[in-house]
């Protein structure tokens, strides 16, 4: 790059440099929302300011080139930056939404886009040039169609903004006219710039200059003014619009100000000038708990109030604010009361509808295993009987009566694990003592000795010589780990091991583990083995109901405990009784 000597590249630098600083204090030291787009701002008209100096500083035309297409990087966005401060300094937060946002950045974006890629298209420069003004040389170029584009842009976003502050300035009180005021001063330091510019062609132009001026209002404007800390707002508007009600007192409980809503809540006064002073407690009794002064955080919480039109009882959501001077001194409340009585009606019967759906699903559902598994025993007894009256010889009737006598055994077993299942869902106690695991364990194996010869398969108990004790019913944990060695033996193939061991896991837990050598369980029904009434075969043509593992879990979870299981298909399977010690 080439540079040249020129008396205006120094002070450029310096007004650079301020703006710069000022844009940094803005956003590092005030917080406002205000006070982060103006710091944005003054920044990005530092950048126009600084790229500025270094086009005139430069000694050629590439290097002017350069410097001046950076110059769009601050540009382009700064009035769209000024339109959003004026809407944000107003109160109009919707422009806040990144659908409007989006729209304000189009015309910026492409704006840019057409600077940087204008040797492509030539619509924003058609040429550039070099020509000698007061000694120096200086970039010279006509203007294309997006450059003019970007101009209207600009002119309707200055006087966009201008016409909005001349409107608050006219309608605000005080206070808020100042601060319009002084925003408008700024949008108007802007335009006289481009006006002058417009006339007489500068060597240095005075808008980006007049830029940077409404940008040092805007510091001034946020610190001394403290432009956007405060939105001018109609407050009786906006109290009677709001559906709930409002109430505001003092730091004793004296009545401040009220909307219509909590006037009728409070009821028994026709205007607010004989309540307002008086001490809500007295107008109210809800009010005591309300201003409670224990209560001094804010927060939402229920409270239940008697209206004035009868005993009905209403439910109110009340959200209590504390109101805080500069010094973040409590100097008052507001209470909003929010009536939730009919919501709290809706979600009531919402949902006792669906607890209804979910005990019409469960007794559907329970109908249809149960009814699944009452069908095959009955279907094998009515066939049996059938074929009783067909047979003449006693050896084939005697086989027709054990088969009966087999299936009714089955309906015995499952309407009695029906029964318990319906005890331990009712949450009826058992009576409970102090059991001994280790005799509660040989017990269940005592039970299980004809299945065990039946199925050839060896059953080792491994018990702790220690102090295995916990409290419970003896019968159900008998049960519980019956279960688990019952289907440990039907799944254990002949001359299979099984072994139950029980030991201390820690000082406040005894596990009963029961390990078989057996087929296994596969990852796809290991998750659901303790449902009521699943089998892994879908046509249930293994014998036993689905019932045995989803009794011991119940079981042991009345017990306080829970059951472990690690099981892979082929692998054999370990299932833990975990449940607390007692001491």
């Amino acid at each position: 790059m080439v540079w040249q000597e020129t008396p205006y590249t120094a002070y450029i630098l310096i007004i650079g440099g301020v703006s710069l600083v000022a844009g940094f204090y803005l956003l590092a030291f005030v917080n406002t929302r205000s006070a982060k787009i103006g710091g944005v701002i003054t920044l990005l008209g530092a950048w126009w300011l600084l790229t500025l100096a270094l086009e005139i500083a430069g000694g050629d035309l590439p290097t002017k080139v350069f410097w001046n297409t950076l110059e769009y990087l601050g540009a382009a966005t700064l009035p769209s930056a000024w339109l959003l401060l004026t809407l944000v300094n107003l109160g109009h937060l919707e422009w806040l939404q990144p659908r409007r946002l989006l729209l304000l950045s189009i015309v910026p974006a492409l704006t840019i886009v057409a600077a940087f890629t204008n040797d492509v298209h030539r619509l924003f420069w058609p040429s550039h040039e070099l020509t000698v003004a007061d000694s120096i040389l200086v970039l010279s170029h006509p203007h294309g169609i997006a450059y003019w584009i970007f101009t209207l842009y600009v002119g309707a976003a200055i006087l966009g903004a201008f016409f909005m502050l001349l409107r608050a300035v006219i309608n605000y009180r005080q206070l808020y006219r100042r601060q319009a005021l002084l925003m408008m001063v700024g949008v108007s330091v802007i335009t006289m710039g481009a006006i002058i510019d417009a006339i007489n062609k500068f060597v240095v132009s005075p808008v980006p200059l007049s830029w940077i001026i409404s940008g040092l209002l805007i510091v001034w404007g946020t610190t001394y003014l403290r432009i956007g800390e405060i939105i001018p707002v109609a407050t009786h508007l906006v109290l009677d619009s709001i559906q709930d009600g409002v109430i505001v007192a003092d730091m004793q409980g004296r009545l401040l100000n009220l909307n219509p809503v909590a006037q009728r809540l409070i009821g028994g006064h026709d205007s607010q000038a004989e309540i307002i002073g008086k001490a809500l407690a007295q107008l109210w009794p809800a009010g005591v708990s309300l201003l409670a002064a224990e209560s001094e955080a804010n927060g939402a919480y229920p409270i239940e109030i008697k209206t004035d039109h009868g005993d009905e009882a209403l439910q109110y959501e009340v959200s209590r604010s504390i109101i805080r001077d500069v010094r973040e001194q409590p100097i008052g409340y507001v209470l909003v009361l929010r009536d939730s009585t009919k919501r709290k009606e809706a979600e009531r019967r919402t949902i006792e509808l669906s607890l209804e759906r979910e005990r019409i699903r469960l007794l559907s559902n329970f109908i249809r295993d149960v009814s699944h598994e009452f069908r095959t025993p009955l279907a094998t007894i009515s066939l049996s009987a059938h074929l009783l009256e067909k047979r003449t010889k006693p050896e084939d009737r005697g086989e027709q009566v054990s088969r009966i006598q087999n299936q009714v055994n089955n309906i015995t077993a499952l309407i009695d694990s029906l029964v318990t299942m319906s005890r331990l869902d009712s949450g009826t106690p058992a009576a409970r003592d102090e059991v001994d695991l280790n005799t509660a364990v040989a017990n269940a194996r005592t039970r299980m000795e004809a299945d065990i010869a039946a199925k050839a398969v060896t059953v080792a108990l491994e018990l702790d010589p220690e102090r295995m004790h916990v409290y419970g019913s003896p019968d159900d944990l008998a049960l519980a780990v019956g279960n688990i060695l019952h289907n440990a033996i039907r799944y254990t193939p002949a001359h299979g091991q099984i072994t139950v061991h029980t030991y201390h896991r820690s000082d406040n837990e005894v596990i009963v583990e029961i390990r078989d050598t057996g087929e296994g369980i596969s990852a796809k029904h290991l998750p659901y083995i303790f449902n009521r009434f699943y089998r892994a075969d879908d046509a249930h043509s293994s014998t036993g109901f689905g019932l045995g593992l989803s009794i011991a879990q119940k079981i042991v979870e009345l017990h306080g405990g829970s059951i472990e299981v690690e099981s892979e298909a082929g692998q054999g399977s370990t299932f833990r009784i975990v449940l607390p010690a007692l001491r």
